[in-house]
């Protein structure tokens, strides 16, 4: 999915400015919105600061998936365009990224949407991975995905704690 070019016949490089986002969050968005549809969900809610909420905004646009980006404030006016301009609602949340999450978190428990469904990295020098979690519901109306960002929620999810 990620352009590539070749340097010198033998060292190739990631062209990640060149997806539709412009950043290597498409990879996990493009896996996670496809999961997403396949198993029929119709509404994604995320928080992001940026790269992510973009991502999964552009694909769940083009998949006919609503979508809603929580993102904290401070975050660049140019991606909450950019999310808004993909069709998704962009709601900003005074405080920091952690506290901003946690709205997220909250605003979906008192809508009684599905269990959260987590797209995470579990390092940042590893290629985006969607990690999904088995909802407690039937209902697939809905999905929400948390971005993860400390280090105490990312190792609460390693593969061996699922």
């Amino acid at each position: 999915m990620t352009p590539i070019v070749s340097y010198n016949g033998s060292v190739f490089l990631k062209m990640d400015f060149m997806m539709p986002t412009l950043s290597f969050k498409d990879r996990g968005a493009a896996t996670l919105v496809s999961h997403m549809k396949a198993i029929g969900v119709k509404k994604c809610v995320q928080d992001s600061s940026g790269n992510a909420g973009v991502a999964v905004a552009a694909y769940c646009a083009r998949s006919g998936i609503a979508c809603e980006i929580y993102v904290p404030e401070g975050t660049s006016p140019n991606k909450i365009a950019m999310i808004e301009g993909f069709g998704a609602k962009a709601v900003v949340v005074p405080g920091t990224r952690d506290h901003c999450a946690e709205v997220c978190r909250s605003k979906v428990k008192k809508k009684g949407l599905t269990t959260p469904t987590t797209f995470t990295t579990l390092t940042s020098t590893k290629a985006q991975k969607p990690i999904f979690m088995k909802p407690s519901s039937s209902s697939k109306e809905s999905l929400v995905i948390s971005s993860l960002n400390s280090a105490t929620e990312r190792s609460s999810l390693a593969p061996s704690s699922l």
